[in-house]
């Protein structure tokens, strides 16, 4: 049996668990990160004398590594200790009948928790209990595209459908999503209250004007990915089973089908109609044939000038000569322009920040940079994934390897402005801009990044870093 309780003992799971992505040590207070400190110590100074042969360590630095392995020991059970206790506060808080979650506005109908201790562990447990109860997750972006390569490299006439869902988490009927819900036996009570609680604060906090008030969920919220996964579910089911169906997916509101029509043949726009009234029955609407997000390809036919599909991120080159369908994976136009926007904010950090000191605001410039045009490894839970410019693009076909190469153009285009009051005089602040640029062309480079794969790694406050400038 799940257990969906919001205990101390779950929440030592999520402490586990969100710790390796990111440091939340704040939420148990100074006494436990006082802890940790000393650990980290003890730890230090027993590697330090540990780099040395065993036979060239000192009696006193051999007791000290006896010494420091039993401190840390104790340690370690103090630190259990603090940590637990913390999560009962903590979960007491939760669990008491005064506790709500907070909603607040940002930019673009975007919402967030506040930022507590309470709000943080519980809503990563209700997540936990409807991902478990409802068996809804996130598409695999990287699965998706590669199966769709797949299937359009072949001679077999189809069609394509590939649209998106109107005002996605602003459309979703509220009380078609709390049915659901409510009548799920398996999901706690406590859990069901939390997530009415959230879309009645949700109903209060948002625009009327812009969404009505008996729908949406509040974009930007973790939860609301599962409960927008789970309102689509029976969507989804009806669409994959749909005849002459091959291949459906969807990322959140991003859909793509391949239709292999039997004889005798129906057009393509037959399909396209069966599938807007599946949708239209959960009262969500599609994007329509010449909406930007919106385009249905005839594949059935011989000789086929090439047409251009977006899809999460690439741009699919797509004809047919003679029965022969081919695809080339490129890169999208909004995707190019995500990339150098984030180029951009990196020198807009420096110019920004130099003033109060250059040596920090260079670090930080090629810090970013070098996050941007090279790979890394995801640490703690997803210590396995891989991520960077080749491993976020690399279904790229080398005939539109030009799409990365030349960010290495654009990255000579961007100005750096140092402080002019830390010089003398306007040539050696020129002097100085030149210098800093030529190290950074030397050693950000786009190509090798992607060419060669080139690995950086980078520690939690370095990522801290990154993110602050690339947000």
């Amino acid at each position: 049996m799940l257990d969906q309780s919001f205990t101390a003992d779950n929440f030592e799971t999520i402490y586990d668990i969100e710790n390796r992505k990111n440091t939340i040590t704040e939420y148990l207070g100074t006494e436990y990160k006082g802890i940790l400190n000393q650990i980290k110590s003890l730890h230090d100074k027993s590697t330090q004398i540990k780099r040395k042969k065993s036979q060239d360590r000192t009696e006193e630095e051999k007791l000290t590594l006896i010494e420091n392995k039993q401190k840390k020991e104790e340690l370690i059970l103090e630190k259990k200790k603090i940590r637990h206790d913390e999560l009962e506060k903590i979960s007491k808080e939760i669990n008491s009948k005064d506790f709500k979650f907070d909603l607040l506005p940002t930019e673009n109908d975007v919402f967030i928790i506040q930022d507590t201790r309470e709000a943080f562990f519980a809503i990563k447990q209700l997540q936990y209990n409807v991902r478990k109860t409802f068996n809804v997750k996130q598409s695999s972006r990287h699965l998706i595209l590669s199966q769709i390569k797949l299937l359009l490299n072949d001679s077999s006439p189809k069609y394509i459908i590939r649209t998106d869902v109107s005002k996605f988490f602003e459309s979703i009927i509220q009380d078609k999503l709390l049915r659901k819900i409510s009548n799920n036996t398996l999901l706690n009570t406590q859990s069901k209250k939390f997530i009415r609680q959230i879309i009645e604060d949700y109903n209060r906090k948002k625009d009327p004007e812009k969404i009505d008030i008996d729908k949406g969920v509040p974009r930007g919220v973790g939860i609301s990915s599962y409960l927008s996964e789970l309102y689509m579910k029976d969507i989804d089911n009806q669409i994959r089973n749909m005849e002459d169906v091959i291949y459906y997916a969807r990322y959140v509101d991003d859909i793509f089908i391949i239709i292999s029509p039997k004889l005798p043949k129906k057009d393509i726009d037959s399909y396209f109609t069966k599938i807007k009234d599946i949708v239209s029955r959960e009262n969500l609407s599609l994007k329509d044939n010449g909406d930007d997000k919106c385009s249905l390809l005839d594949l059935s036919v011989p000789n086929m000038n090439e047409k251009i599909i977006t899809y999460l991120g690439y741009a699919l080159y797509i004809k047919r000569n003679g029965n022969k369908t081919s695809v080339l994976f490129g890169l999208s136009d909004a995707k190019k322009e995500k990339i150098r926007d984030r180029i951009t904010k990196c020198f807009q950090n420096f110019n920004n920040t130099n003033k109060y000191g250059i040596k920090n605001a260079k670090k930080d410039l090629l810090l970013a940079l070098r996050f941007s045009c090279s790979n890394t490894k995801l640490s703690g839970a997803k210590s396995r994934v891989k991520t960077g410019i080749f491993h976020s693009n690399y279904l790229l076909d080398k005939e539109f390897y030009n799409d990365i190469f030349e960010l290495d153009d654009f990255l000579k285009t961007q100005q750096l402005s140092l402080y002019n009051k830390l010089f003398p005089n306007e040539s050696i602040q020129q002097l100085h801009e030149q210098k800093i640029k030529n190290f950074i062309y030397r050693n950000v480079i786009f190509e090798k990044g992607f060419k060669d794969r080139t690995y950086h790694i980078f520690s939690k406050d370095e990522m801290k870093t990154i993110k602050k400038i690339l947000q």
